[in-house]
């Protein structure tokens, strides 16, 4: 009988490799669904079957539906602008490498844009932290944050991430903005966003290397658990400096550059709630991870008694002479192979023999 509560695990571990796979496979297919949804790249039809068949291939060769994502989004990003769906290509392609074997974490930075209505972009650095170790969660957390300011200056709105905290991007704007240009002016409206002041270029660059940071120090804090005893607590314990990072680089450094306070939805106190909500948000994560891989307690199995009814012979034991004989004939090799003598063999004794003759 199933205790309470153990079935979970049970599901989770007799198929580990489906919900491994399932989680970033559903995530690749509702990125090609919202980049053809908002280009209208697709017909409906071909949407659910484009969009099926990418999860369905992630389930059986991860790397190839990073693939077929790159190729199947080319579409939808010609609609917008060519030059746009080349720098985007190139990007996917340039990190390729990194995403087919990280590809958790890749997915959830491209996803990292539709949680910012939420308040919880800040849950990608940490929770790439705490599932895939210090270098994805620092490249993961610093990707984020740069992906997050290219959307935005794209869609005319603010680069401070404490400003696009719970604002959605206007991905419409994005595609008026960009139809009608070309290379020149393509690249030059993804520069100018970032051209201000000598202290906001500071800030946009210091955001990126804090999320980095706190992705960094997820995964370092969580992998260094001091004690058996502290194990279950090892995600709160990685998210004290990580999310101190993640307010401070929303919060303090404004201040510290001499930057006007951001005109956010959420200031102050508000903006430091979201930021523990989305840490304790990540620690949870991480703690039902590991409750689902938690060693499950299986049923015994008791001996099977022999059936009376059963036709066939049983075998007895083995007993007799010959299984003393076979107990002393091993004693016999042990003691001599303590001894550091081989034991002689039968080809020994016949040159022994003849030797003597």
């Amino acid at each position: 009988m199933v205790r309470p509560m153990t079935w979970l695990p049970q599901v989770y571990q007799r198929w580990q490799v489906f919900w491994d796979r399932a989680v970033p496979a559903a995530g690749l297919a509702l990125l090609l669904w919202a980049s053809s949804r908002a280009t209208g790249a697709y017909p409906f039809e071909w949407e659910l079957f484009l969009t099926a068949a990418l999860f369905v291939v992630g389930l059986l060769w991860p790397w190839v539906a990073y693939a077929a994502f790159t190729f199947l989004v080319a579409y939808p990003l010609y609609r917008v602008s060519i030059y746009v769906a080349a720098i985007v290509l190139a990007a996917l392609i340039l990190t390729s490498r990194w995403a087919m074997r990280n590809l958790g974490a890749a997915v959830l930075v491209l996803l990292c844009p539709a949680l910012l209505p939420w308040h919880l972009a800040a849950t990608v650095p940490l929770l790439a932290g705490l599932w895939w170790g210090e270098l994805a969660g620092a490249l993961a957390g610093g990707l984020a944050a740069l992906w997050l300011k290219l959307l935005a200056g794209m869609a005319g709105q603010p680069l401070n991430l404490a400003q696009l905290s719970g604002q959605p991007l206007a991905s419409a704007h994005i595609i008026q903005r960009y139809s009608g240009f070309n290379s020149l002016q393509t690249l030059v409206e993804l520069v100018n966003p970032f051209a201000g002041t000598s202290p906001a270029l500071l800030l946009h660059v210091l955001q990126v290397l804090a999320w980095a940071l706190a992705g960094y120090l997820a995964g370092w804090m969580t992998r260094r658990t001091w004690s058996e005893r502290w194990r279950g607590w090892a995600p709160l314990l990685g998210l004290v400096p990580s999310g101190a990072a993640l307010w401070g680089s929303v919060a303090l450094l404004p201040a510290l550059l001499g930057l006007p306070p951001a005109e956010s939805t959420a200031p102050g106190d508000d903006l430091l709630l979201w930021v523990l909500a989305s840490a304790l948000l990540g620690a949870a994560l991480r703690r039902f991870y590991l409750y689902l891989r938690r060693p499950v307690r299986r049923p015994s199995r008791r001996a099977a008694r022999p059936d009376p009814r059963d036709p066939r012979p049983r075998r007895a034991p083995a007993t007799g002479p010959s299984v003393a004989r076979r107990g002393e004939a091993q004693q016999a090799f042990q003691w001599m192979a303590s001894q550091g003598t081989p034991p002689a063999s039968d080809a020994d004794d016949d040159i022994i023999m003849l030797e003597i003759d």
